[in-house]
């Protein structure tokens, strides 16, 4: 099985005024599941060029704004964690590519088969059995504080880039994923076929920009002699039947509250069977009292969130005796 999806989009765009700004920010917004709370606070920022505005939202979705011209600039920033949660990718994309000129866009490509392992791809990429991208490297990095680093094929150009690693590592579910970075005018040029094609289309369109980004070869004598990996040349095939990998129904707050589970409740523990019941209560109100005047433009996000959703009904939340 193979499933793509959009994990990442930047643009800029010119509007005639804030309020437009902020009725654009809300129209993105409405396209999630579930809905995104986003602020936009007097904050000098610096986002490759200065602006006077920062935008911040719940689930991660960034940018700033500032005056020229009599127009307002913006430039905003959707990461992974806001693009998966975008009910209709087709949509999104002719949304943003309206209003906004990109300047990058991520395709993730996730095959379920699992056909090649990253030692088979790492050594390709050392044997230099590929063409489609300049460099070569692999990388290891941390995805989370405690975890173990976790190792990534990068294959890297001017405009565009592929990334290979084991999702299930890094996201949590059993695949490997293709990425594909596209910047500057590529990310452009996506962008547009994209919103051109058919919904239909979308998912094999979206496929074969990561599998025609790059192609593994094995070289011969001449470039005649070259013949694509068998690998290869299955996983460019089965994007033909590609789908789109639908929204991601865990939200940040679930995140939160499995930090909280594994990082906090051994405090809690101590303070809950060392003061008892009744004062935990009143230490724990007066914890949360202090913690208020101290809360930042997301945190308070994530607040407004939660008090418009129905997300701490699920997660046993509502009363504070199911804390105990």
């Amino acid at each position: 099985m193979i499933l793509t999806s959009i994990d990442y989009f930047s643009g800029t765009g010119f509007f005639n005024s804030i309020i437009e700004v902020e009725r654009f920010i809300n129209e993105i917004s409405q396209l999630m599941n579930p809905k995104n709370e986003y602020y936009i606070e007097e904050q000098e920022i610096r986002i490759g060029e200065k602006f006077t505005s920062r935008i911040g939202s719940v689930f991660k979705m960034y940018g700033g704004t500032r005056a020229t011209n009599g127009r307002v600039k913006l430039i905003l920033q959707l990461p992974g964690s806001f693009c998966k949660r975008i009910e209709n990718q087709k949509e999104a994309i002719k949304f943003l590519s309206e209003n906004l000129k990109a300047t990058r866009i991520d395709i993730a490509l996730d095959d379920y088969d699992r056909r090649i392992n990253q030692s088979a791809i790492d050594k390709l990429g050392q044997l230099g059995h590929y063409k489609g991208v300049e460099r070569y490297e692999l990388i290891s990095s941390k995805t989370a504080q405690d975890s173990e680093k976790e190792q990534t094929c990068y294959f890297g150009s001017a405009l565009k880039s592929i990334r290979f690693y084991n999702a299930e590592a890094v996201h949590g579910f059993p695949a490997d994923r293709w990425e594909l970075q596209a910047r500057g005018e590529y990310a452009e040029q996506i962008t547009n076929v994209l919103n051109e094609i058919d919904s239909d289309n979308l998912p094999k369109t979206m496929g074969g920009f990561v599998t025609h980004a790059i192609d593994f070869i094995q070289r011969g004598e001449t470039w005649r002699h070259e013949t694509r990996y068998q690998f290869w040349k299955e996983l460019r095939e089965q994007c033909d039947r590609a789908k789109l990998k639908g929204p991601n129904k865990e939200s940040s707050i679930e995140k939160i509250n499995k930090w909280f589970n594994k990082q906090i409740c051994p405090s809690q523990a101590i303070y809950y069977l060392g003061f008892g019941k009744e004062n935990y209560l009143e230490l724990m109100e007066n914890f949360a009292l202090e913690g208020e005047k101290r809360l930042n433009k997301h945190q308070k996000a994530i607040i407004t969130y939660l008090q418009r959703t129905d997300e701490k009904t699920n997660l046993g939340l509502t009363k504070k005796e199911e804390l105990l």
